[in-house]
């Protein structure tokens, strides 16, 4: 297990009373962590729990990348159209709808080869 540290900004309350725990990196599953925990305060943990293995070879077990990135994209709109818009959300906004552009890219083109859904890279 390892603690991530990355969201920890200096002088935010919220970033640093969050605890973010990761399995550790599977080399036999493109060495991604799978399982995350995050810790708020004194609530229970929450998990994240992502696709471990393809799909077609292990099932539907976890979330997306892109997934995840759709809730941010959804969740950065809404404070877009609210008094709490600003450059700065503008600017994670469009970087984040490019990171989701390029995985959806990524997933066509593993479908146009025939390996989408299976290890096969």
């Amino acid at each position: 297990m390892r603690t991530l540290t990355r969201h920890k900004t200096p002088r935010t309350d919220l970033n640093q009373g969050l605890t973010i725990n990761a399995d550790d990196r599977d080399p036999h599953e493109g060495n991604a962590s799978h399982l995350y925990t995050v810790i708020v305060g004194g609530y229970p943990p929450e998990t994240i729990r992502f696709q471990r293995g393809a799909v077609k070879e292990c099932g539907l077990n976890g979330i997306s990348d892109e997934a995840l990135l759709t809730i941010l994209i959804d969740r950065l709109e809404g404070f877009q159209e609210s008094k709490w818009g600003c450059q700065e959300n503008g600017h994670a906004l469009i970087h984040l709808m490019s990171a989701l552009m390029w995985l959806q890219d990524r997933t066509r083109k593993r479908q146009d080869r025939g390996v989408e859904g299976t290890s096969h890279v």
